[in-house]
């Protein structure tokens, strides 16, 4: 039998789900909070359980979906310490995210329209950061990554990639990860003497 608590987390991913598919598909405008809670199978007093307000909502559904990107950077991270592998498979996952990702642009215009929604967003992408710096000391440490370069500063540059390419693909410039990911390699290897 599911506790409270479970019972009460399990509704608040049904709602994010709901909201997320909704929001994707409809716009951040579009979807009424009694859709979104008719979709997720819940009462609208449901929804104020959990949400103090759309606002926070929304600012719930962006963090869900920076979550997503997020793993996809960190998940992909070879744990042998293999910066070349985990580039790669970053590379992959990226490929596959792409495809179903909701636009950026949702993501930055739902930063627009509130102060709370884009101080949370900017959270998650700190967030993010982090765990990439993370896993940057770690390929540092195994003498993969070069060292004349700040490894934060890497991070953040990864960061910022990843959204650039999320950018340029949702536009529909062609752009070729593999070649991306092998001149990063080569960028981030450290330096022969």
């Amino acid at each position: 039998m599911a506790t409270r608590a479970e019972t009460k987390a399990k509704t608040r991913r049904a709602l994010l789900r709901a909201g997320r598919r909704l929001v994707v598909e409809q716009g951040l405008d579009s979807p009424s909070l009694d859709l979104i809670c008719k979709t997720a199978g819940f009462t609208r007093g449901a929804f104020y359980v959990h949400f103090e307000d759309r606002d926070d909502f929304l600012a719930s559904v962006m963090e869900s979906i920076l979550a997503d990107y997020t793993a996809s950077i960190v998940q992909t991270a070879d744990p042998a310490g293999d910066l070349e592998r985990s580039i790669r498979r970053f590379v992959t996952s990226l490929d596959d995210l792409g495809k179903d990702a909701p636009h950026l642009s949702l993501l930055l215009d739902g930063c627009t329209r509130s102060d709370r929604v884009r101080d949370r967003f900017i959270a998650g992408v700190r967030a993010s950061i982090v765990l990439l710096a993370g896993v940057g000391s770690s390929a540092a440490a195994a003498g993969e990554l070069r060292d004349d370069v700040p490894v934060h500063a890497i991070s953040e540059l990864l960061v910022a990639t990843v959204f650039g390419v999320l950018a340029t693909r949702q536009l529909g410039v062609p752009f070729d990860l593999t070649a991306a990911a092998e001149a990063l390699i080569t960028l981030l290897r450290p330096m022969e003497t």
